[in-house]
């Protein structure tokens, strides 16, 4: 804590509970948020009249705001003039002279995430069609042919982290489709070494001992970082050179031109784009296909009928995009599961002017985080709001600020639509297939970062499908009880 705030926002007292609330909100923001929203309304400041940094590049804020509900997600998500987003390693983001060693950290999870204005509408404007839908139906056939051979290595009634299964599936998909490289061999090594670098960057010790001393975590962080930086340059440098077939999303980049200019992406440009659309592409996909894929092996009338549905239309065989339009159950059991499992729970912005949101006066260099999670367990709007149920999307559109997983306004994902297919592709193969059944008694836990994950894992035993639906039910524990009804 620094310096008292002018900010007048409701919110508990800065002192003692100011602190331990800022500790807490590090741990458990999802925990905190609903506390703080349950006791204060709406919008609620994290320590009143003080100014923490929670998550923000910024060094210094006029303190912490939490903000739920549909139309105060709408005003800050499209008042891109007042609210900017910042870089998503956040204090860890390198300052206006960095070091040599800390240099790759200006591309390192960065891209369209932490431009604004002119910036960011140029960048999308190059960016978009390589993710246009004709592009994204395209990846359909090595999506399936790597979730078939990830299907291949599962023997009947073996354990497996579902969650850690995932994790491989759409880090080899996310590097064969954005880099058009062997995702077994190149793609993984740059997928892991770009993941172990964003799991250090929200580790406690990298953040409060910034020292590049021999050994420190801060200084480990670096040398990956700086590895990425120069797998990615070689990347680059071997495209330029004319290696691959260039259907890949960083061929595409690196062909685009700005139809307004004639402007193309700096190769700086392109490190931070591609860095930041594994990141963005990878960690959100796994997370999304592990809750689901949880939340049906615990409700066993749904997935009963989801494998109804899939078997009817598809007779075992992967669908193919023309088909997975006819398949309505797959549709709401995946947007179900995005609402109450949402794997963004949260979006960020900073306030570079004075606005009002909810009666409440938001002064400049105030953090703002959005809470998608609470927003999409409103009563008002999700009756039972805690409670997994797809039909609730029969014949509703609840619209986009109040089902917001993949944010909205001009920030609106600009990998959705790909997301949503490999989601839709991956579970439609694997169910036609197998019954997946969670380990008795296993604990499952949230951990909340720039994205909501399960710790330590998923263990599931994989079983031919042979609608047991009913086996492993029931007698999970962990803290994600608290977020949906389970039995």
């Amino acid at each position: 804590m620094t310096a008292a705030s002018a900010l007048t926002i409701p919110g508990p007292p800065a002192r003692l509970w100011g602190y331990l609330n800022l500790i807490r909100a590090v741990r458990d923001p999802i925990g905190v948020m609903g506390a703080l929203f349950s006791a204060y309304g709406p919008v609620v400041s994290l320590a009143h009249g003080a100014r923490p940094r929670l998550f923000s590049s910024y060094p210094r804020t006029e303190g912490v705001v939490f903000v739920r509900g549909p139309e105060l997600l709408r005003r800050v998500a499209t008042e891109g003039v007042i609210y900017h987003r910042y870089h998503l390693v956040g204090p860890l983001a390198p300052g206006a002279h960095p070091s040599r060693r800390q240099a790759p950290l200006r591309y390192f999870a960065s891209g369209l995430f932490d431009m604004n204005g002119a910036d960011h509408r140029r960048a999308r404007r190059l960016m978009l069609p390589a993710f246009h839908r004709r592009r994204v139906d395209g990846y359909r056939d090595q999506m399936v042919a790597l979730t078939e051979q990830l299907a291949a290595g599962w023997a009947p009634g073996q354990r497996v982290d579902l969650h850690h299964a995932m994790t491989e599936l759409t880090m080899q998909i996310v590097t064969g489709a954005l880099f058009g490289v062997d995702p077994h061999s190149t793609g993984r090594r740059i997928g892991h070494t770009i993941q172990r670098a964003m799991d250090m960057s929200f580790n406690t010790a990298t953040i409060l001992f910034q020292r590049d001393w021999p050994g420190t975590p801060y200084s480990q962080f670096l040398d990956t970082v700086g590895q990425i930086e120069d797998e990615m340059r070689r990347l680059i440098y071997e495209k330029r050179l004319g290696t691959g077939d260039g259907n890949d999303v960083l061929a595409m980049l690196m062909a685009a031109r700005d139809e307004e200019d004639g402007s193309v992406l700096s190769e700086e440009d392109l490190l931070s784009h591609a860095e930041l659309l594994f990141i963005a592409g990878h960690e959100t996909s796994s997370n999304a296909l592990a809750f689901t894929l949880l939340l049906l092996s615990q409700h066993p009338a749904v997935c009963a009928d989801l494998v109804d549905e899939l078997e009817g239309a598809l007779g075992g065989a992967p669908p193919s995009v023309e088909q997975l339009r006819d398949l309505p159950l797959l549709d709401r059991v995946v947007k179900e599961s995005m609402r109450v499992l949402p794997p963004v729970p949260w979006n960020s912005r900073i306030a570079v002017a004075e606005d009002e949101l909810g009666g409440q006066r938001i002064l400049p260099a105030t953090e703002i985080l959005l809470s998608i999670y609470h927003t999409h367990h409103l009563a008002e709007i999700y009756p039972n709001p805690e409670r997994f149920d797809p039909a609730r999307w029969e014949g509703q559109d609840y619209g986009i600020f109040a089902y917001n997983p993949f944010s909205g306004g001009p920030r609106m994902c600009i990998g959705a639509s790909f997301a949503t297919l490999e989601m839709k592709l991956v579970l439609a193969t694997l169910l036609q297939r197998f019954r997946f059944e969670l380990v008795d008694g296993a604990t499952v836990n949230r951990f909340v970062g720039p994205t909501m994950s399960l710790r330590p894992g998923l263990p599931m035993r994989v079983f031919p499908q042979d609608r047991q639906f009913q086996r492993g039910v029931g007698g999970l524990r962990g803290n994600l009880r608290e977020m949906v009804e389970l039995p």
